[in-house]
C-alpha cells in the first residue's frame, strides 16, 4: 500500500485511487451574494424597501391612493377619537398644531439635534402652554430625551414629596409641644417601639416617623 502515492487498499482489499491533494481546497468559499428584491409594481425595477414589496416611491404613492380612497372613514375615525380626548390630550394636540403652523409659516425655524447636531429632527414639546420652547432631537436620540425628561419629572416629584414631609413633620412636632406632659410622654413611649422589639433613640428618623404617624389622626 502506498499512502503517499496514488493507490491504497480499500475496505475489501482491492486497490482504490486516492485523489491528489489540491492547494485550493483550503481556500474559503466566497460569501453568498445578498438577495436583491425588486419592486413588485408594474413597470418599476427599483429595489424594495427593507421588509417590503415596493420601492419607497411606489410605497408612498400606494399610501396616498389608499388614503384618498378611504378619506371618509379616516375622517370619521379622527372625529370619534377627538370626542374621547381629555383636556390634557386636547392641549397637547393644540400645541403640536400650533408648532406645525409656525413651521409652515416660517415664523419658527427648525433647529438641529441637541445631542448630535443632525438636521433631520423632530420637535418635543414639554409644556403645551409653552409650545415655542420646543426641543429639537433626531429620531436616534428621541428616546434619550424622553428618558431625561422622565428622570427630571421623577426628581421633581421626589423633591415635592420630601418638602411636604418636612412641612408635616415640623407642624406635628410643634403641635406635640403644645400637648400636656402626660400625653407627650405617652406618645414618646409609643414612638420608641421599633420593629422586632427594638427601642429607638429619640431623634432617630424612624422615631420621628412614628411620632408623626401616631399624631396624624389628631390633625
Amino acid at each position: 500500500m502506498r499512502q503517499g502515492g496514488r493507490f491504497s487498499h480499500g475496505e475489501r482489499g482491492f486497490v482504490r485511487k486516492i485523489a491528489p491533494l489540491d492547494e485550493l481546497d483550503d481556500v474559503p468559499l466566497p460569501p453568498p451574494l445578498p438577495l436583491v428584491r425588486f419592486c413588485s409594481a408594474p413597470g418599476c425595477r427599483r429595489r424594495t424597501r427593507p421588509g417590503g414589496r415596493h420601492c419607497p416611491g411606489c410605497h408612498s404613492a400606494a399610501v396616498r391612493r389608499w388614503r384618498d380612497e378611504h378619506r371618509r372613514e379616516i375622517a370619521a375615525r379622527r372625529r370619534d377619537a377627538a370626542t374621547l380626548r381629555d383636556d390634557e390630550a386636547r392641549a397637547r394636540d393644540s400645541a403640536r398644531a400650533k408648532l406645525g403652523m409656525a413651521l409652515r409659516r416660517r415664523t419658527l425655524e427648525r433647529g438641529s439635534c441637541r445631542f448630535c447636531g443632525d438636521a433631520e429632527v423632530i420637535g418635543l414639546i414639554a409644556e403645551p402652554s409653552r409650545w415655542r420652547d420646543v426641543v429639537w432631537v433626531c429620531r436616534e436620540h428621541r428616546q434619550a430625551e424622553l428618558d431625561r425628561r422622565r428622570d427630571d419629572a421623577d426628581q421633581r416629584a421626589a423633591e415635592v414629596k420630601q418638602a411636604a414631609w418636612y412641612e408635616e413633620r415640623a407642624r406635628v412636632l410643634a403641635a406635640i409641644e403644645l400637648l400636656p406632659p402626660d400625653e407627650q410622654a405617652q406618645l414618646r413611649e409609643l414612638a420608641v417601639r421599633g420593629p422586632a422589639g427594638m427601642r429607638l433613640s429619640p431623634g432617630a428618623p424612624l422615631y420621628v416617623m412614628n411620632l408623626v404617624r401616631l399624631f396624624r389622626p389628631r390633625l
